[in-house]
Formats: C-alpha cells, structure tokens, sequence
C-alpha cells in the first residue's frame, strides 16, 4: 500500500519547527506515512517540485490565508481528494491583525481547522465556518513546558552567558524590533500585502518601532541598584535581526527556545508579547512594560489582563509579588490553552481522523495567484537563497523584509538547529 504524503508549511522556524518536527516524528511513528517540513515563505515551489513525483494527500498550512490556499491552487486541483489543513499556529491575535490569522471566508469550508481552545472555535462558528470540520488540539508548542528534560538548566546558561545564579532573573521578550528599520511606507506595503486596515498598520507600526527605541533609552537609565539585584535577559524576537545595541549591563541573547528561558527567570517581561502567556502557564509571573500607550486594536487579546508598567525602573519585590498573585486566574487557559502535555498527540490523532475518516468538501478555487507574481515568488526565494548561502544578506541587508526575518530562512543551515 502506498505511504501518504503530509506537507507541512512553517512560517518562524524558532518558534514553530521544533514542535512541528515532533509532529512529524509522532505521525510517522504511529502511522505509515512520509512527512515534510517546508518553509511557507521561501519553499512553496519545492512544495510543487515534490507534487510532481508524489501524490500528496493532505497539506497543512501555519495559517492558511487567501493567498497561501490561491499559491497552492495547482497542487490542490492535481491532488484529487487532497486535504487541505490550518494548523493557527499563531491564535492569539488582536483586532488589526485578527483576519490576517482567521481563514478567508470563500475557502473557509474547504479545509480543516486545528484551533487551540473553545474561543477561536467560536470565533470561526459565528463566522461561518462548519462545526464538524473544527479540532481542539491545544498549543502543540506548549508540549515543551511540562518536559523539562528537554530544557537547559540554569546552571548551564549561568555559564554560557556569565549570569549571576545569585540575582534574581528577568526575561524581556521583545517582539518589536523586527520593524525597526521600517519606515511608514513600508508599514503601508505591509498592510496592503496583508489586507490590513492601511492606517491603523501604519499609526501601530511607527508606535511598535518609536516604543523598542524608548525600551532600549529605559534599559539604559536604570541605576546600578537595579543591576545590582537583577539579571536583565532581553531576547529579540525569535523572527528579528539582532544589529541594535543594547546597554552592557543587560545580556541580549538570542540563543535557545524561549522555554528554556522561562524555565529559569523569575520574572517574564513584554511590551505585547504572548508570551505572557507562555510564562504564565510555566508559572512565571508576566508583566507588561508599555513605555509609550499602544493603540488597542494593536493589543493581543487577554495581554491587558496583566499588570501594567510604563517603565522597568517600576520591578520590585512588592510588584513581582503582585504578578504572581494575579497568576491565580490562569489567565492563559482563556486566551491560549490548558497545558498537559498532549497536544501533539491530539493534533497526531487528528490528522490522521481526517486522513482516513472525515469525508473532503469539494475544493473550491475561484482565482489562480497571477503567473506573473508567482514567478516573481519562485525569483524571489531563489535570490533568498542564493543570498543567504553566500551570507551576502548579512553584507547587503537587501531585500530589507528578508532580512528582517532572516532568522526564518531555512537556508540559513544553523536556523533549522532548534
């Protein structure tokens, strides 16, 4: 009998591709099929290159957008009764980027939805989209909290990066800095490529981009009294580049999962981050560090429920206290999902339910991505490629928006090393 064949696209590799490798590993290791991983921005057409030589059977897209299931049309229509899946690798979103991760509505029946909680399921439900083609899997990246065998211990990371195990750890995790170069025009391509809102991306974007300046001027006003108690860990964002200089009495490291991380700090630091919510549920106080008022349609839903600074001058023993107190509402079971551990193992169970059980909604594709534009993609990823291969991206810093997300291109060979 023939080995079906899953494609799974991955947008941040920090971010997702640890997790979605363990989900390969699990859907290979209890059932008979072949697996692969492909970068959703820079490796569609090796996606197209392998329909080719196999018949696949189901694909399954971090966020399946408009544009990802029109890119994808030929494989769909070639691959008769093929599956088409969003994962919502990202599910806590805000008003100004909510349509961005929901699925667009003229496709939203012809494909599988994994979502993380009973919210995003209602969301979709009042959207239109059919109950019986809904799973509640969980996060599958929050697999890693409960298995500490897999996270570096203090001890070591005390070593690596000359931290003082005597103080008492803060981890800063920006979210920001990937835009810092970016200038209006290009927060208005951003919202044009997205179909966002043109204005409010532009008003969010240059106040994300003014905020990491006045965190970086916060950082650097702290007394010595400050340094004195405190580790300051500030780690950019897992899809940034990391050329900003940062105050030397702070440690911007880049290296290791965010969950080895939160695993050792005391205290969990964000201007937006959902990360919030990761931190809680590894029983890391969270709080919020707005410099400067973001707009609300910016705020990622549930981050307003935690304790508020306008500067990190304001952490104390009293307010790291208060953090942990308000962790008693377990905010992050609302707005991410409970953790236990078995999310993978769902979303395996899943996959393979709609592989041999859930019958296929007639694909439909009311419009190809122009020939024009995708011969511009393929053109693209392969000047990505050729780029990032030579390192001359590190040189040129050109395309500007390849190397603000340098950090998820798979052809950097250390990237994929998670």
């Amino acid at each position: 009998m023939r080995k079906k064949t899953i494609v799974i696209l991955f947008n941040h590799i920090v971010r997702e591709y640890k997790a979605l490798k363990r989900l390969k590993d699990k859907l290979e290791e209890v059932e008979d099929v072949e697996v692969y991983l492909y970068s959703e921005a820079f490796e569609i057409h090796k996606v197209m290159l392998l329909s080719k030589r196999k018949r696949i059977d189901m694909i399954i897209a971090s966020i399946c957008t408009e544009t990802i299931y029109e890119l994808l049309a030929p494989l769909i229509e070639e691959n008769e009764g093929i599956r088409v899946v969003s994962l919502y690798a990202e599910q806590v979103f805000d008003d100004l980027s909510k349509d961005v991760c929901l699925p667009p509505v003229k496709y939203q029946n012809n494909m599988f939805h994994f979502v993380w909680n009973d919210l995003i399921k209602d969301i979709l439900i009042a959207k239109g989209v059919s109950e019986d083609l809904i799973y509640i899997n969980g996060n599958i990246r929050s697999d890693d909290i409960l298995d500490s065998s897999r996270l570096k211990k203090k001890e070591e990371l005390a070593k690596e990066f000359n931290l003082d195990m005597k103080k008492k750890w803060i981890l800063f995790a920006e979210g920001r800095n990937a835009y810092k170069d970016y200038a209006q025009e290009d927060f208005r391509e951003e919202a044009k490529r997205l179909s966002l809102d043109e204005e409010l991306n532009v008003k969010a974007g240059m106040i994300k981009k003014e905020s990491f300046w006045k965190t970086l001027d916060d950082i650097s006003s702290l007394n010595e009294t400050f340094f004195d108690k405190y580790e300051l860990i500030f780690r950019p964002h897992p899809s940034s580049n990391e050329d900003f200089v940062l105050d030397s009495r702070a440690h911007k490291i880049f290296k290791y999962s965010i969950y080895d991380w939160l695993y050792n700090v005391e205290l969990n630091v964000v201007w937006n981050s959902t990360s919030a919510f990761e931190a809680e549920a590894m029983g890391v106080p969270p709080l919020v560090c707005e410099v400067m008022p973001n707009i609300k349609e910016a705020i990622p839903y549930g981050i307003e429920q935690y304790i508020k600074i306008s500067s990190l001058s304001e952490i104390n023993d009293e307010i790291i206290e208060r953090a942990i107190q308000k962790m008693s509402e377990k905010t992050y079971e609302y707005f991410m999902s409970k953790v236990d551990g078995k999310c993978t193992e769902r979303t395996a169970k899943a996959i393979v339910d709609v592989l041999e059980k859930k019958p296929v909604n007639p694909i439909v594709i009311e419009k190809r991505i122009d020939k024009v534009l995708f011969i511009k993609y393929i053109l693209y990823a392969a000047i990505v490629e050729f780029l990032a291969k030579t390192r001359l991206l590190d040189a040129i810093k050109k395309p500007t928006h390849a190397y603000s997300v340098k950090k998820d291109i798979p052809f950097y060979k250390d990237n994929l090393n998670v």
